[in-house]
């Protein structure tokens, strides 16, 4: 594994043209299906994995999008369980609310995911940043609810809660930034904590249920001073 130089940073690769470079074509190997098929949430003698990406750049959706491209191949395939692979293996729920302040009705909606997407502003723990996404946001002057049972915009309360989660289970740390002033992009290079193994239980919207842990099995780091340059370099665990 080569270290990129802080100095010397080559043109940044695009998505475009990282798409173009990435094979239409998958496959699962056996001791890969072993290890996934042993890790289960709740009573699991052995934790999920999780990977942590720590940053994201101009191709901060890529992973979204092969995912993506992985579930609409798979669609044709004649095994039921091939076809809904990406489903089971990396997609989990959220559940939004918002609740007019006024009229107190809640209106809810369910929405799938690849990765958890995590903001480092003021946190500097995994634990922390996941926390924060889960804190309730007010909405008030400007970002006024549209009341449907008021007819008119109201102040009022979001929340996100975490509804299910996947098998392997991905977070993405927004380590880069856009600067509306600028029109640019920065580097948010605050250090994050995270653990060898976490348990996500307690960030569920039922907390109080049996233990969820998981197990770090990889981390995606950009080496470089910038947004605009650097290398991506992945750290795998060996056991994953």
């Amino acid at each position: 594994m080569r270290r990129a130089a802080e100095a010397i940073c080559p043109p940044a690769t695009g998505p475009a043209q990282l798409l173009r470079s990435v094979s239409p074509r998958a496959s699962t190997g056996t001791e890969h299906g072993r290890a996934a098929g042993r890790a289960r949430v709740g009573g699991a003698t052995l934790p999920c994995p999780y990977a942590c990406t720590l940053t994201r750049c101009i191709m901060d959706r890529f992973g979204k999008l092969f995912l993506a491209m992985l579930a609409r191949s798979f669609e044709d395939q004649p095994q039921e369980h091939v076809r809904a692979l990406v489903q089971q293996r990396f997609s989990g729920q959220y559940i939004y609310g918002t609740q007019c302040q006024r009229c107190r009705r809640l209106s809810t909606r369910q929405e799938s995911f690849y990765e958890i997407e995590l903001s480092l502003q003021e946190h500097d723990t995994l634990e922390d940043c996941i926390r924060g996404l889960l804190v309730a946001e007010t909405l008030t002057g400007d970002n006024q609810y549209h009341c449907d049972n008021c007819h008119q915009k109201q102040d009022a309360l979001r929340t996100l809660s975490i509804q299910a989660l996947p098998p392997v289970l991905h977070f993405q740390l927004m380590r880069f930034v856009f600067n509306v002033h600028t029109l640019e992009r920065s580097k948010v290079d605050t250090a994050i904590r995270f653990p060898a193994t976490i348990d996500m239980r307690p960030f569920m919207d039922d907390p109080g249920g049996a233990p969820m842990p998981y197990d770090l099995t990889a981390v995606l780091l950009h080496d470089g001073p910038q947004a605009s340059c650097g290398h991506f370099v992945a750290h795998v665990s060996d056991a994953a």
